[in-house]
């Protein structure tokens, strides 16, 4: 079976099939689960609705893959390697940064991190979804809006019945 890899979509031939596998980044239970696409662009809006710049960036995935997103920029922000697997000594200035600064692969959300989190959440969704409208379409805004209000719910409902909200990222086989 030959695999071509196309942006973090894959494409598996084999003589007679052809199989697709999907990157999806799976956070907590019920709190988000998408693509990595995705998951930037909601990502990017919430950095921008927290006045928070966005670069693009290229990466080159674990498979080799050169990827493009935005991603916000952090570089004025005193980050250590620590924190992007959800571990901080001292609380950030603004909640937003335990997800603009984590991993999408691994690490967790901890529980005093949680209710701050949805909170800011909410406060940035609505000029999160004007952001979006503005500089995308209206479908892209409404979902990013709904992945927002949703990622804040789910961090309550974790918090309210003691489940860890870790990253994953894992191959989907639709």
């Amino acid at each position: 079976m030959v695999t071509e890899w196309i942006g973090l979509e894959h494409s598996m031939t084999g003589s007679t099939e052809v199989e697709k596998i999907y990157d999806i980044i799976m956070i907590g239970d019920g709190v988000f689960r998408g693509s990595p696409q995705i998951f930037a662009k909601m990502r990017k809006a919430l950095a921008l609705a927290a006045d928070i710049p966005v670069s693009p960036i290229r990466i080159i995935s674990e498979e080799g893959d050169d990827i493009a997103i935005d991603a916000p920029d952090l570089s004025d922000f005193p980050l250590v390697e620590e924190n992007i697997y959800g571990e901080w000594e001292t609380p950030p200035g603004d909640p937003i940064l335990y997800l603009l600064a984590h991993s999408d692969e691994k690490g967790e959300i901890k529980e005093d991190q949680m209710i701050p989190l949805a909170h800011r959440l909410m406060e940035l969704e609505e000029r999160a979804y004007d952001i979006m409208l503005e500089r995308t379409d209206l479908g892209t805004a409404q979902l990013v809006s709904r992945l927002i209000q949703n990622f804040a719910k789910g961090l309550v409902a974790s918090h309210e019945t003691d489940r860890p909200v870790k990253f994953v990222l894992e191959p989907h086989y639709p």
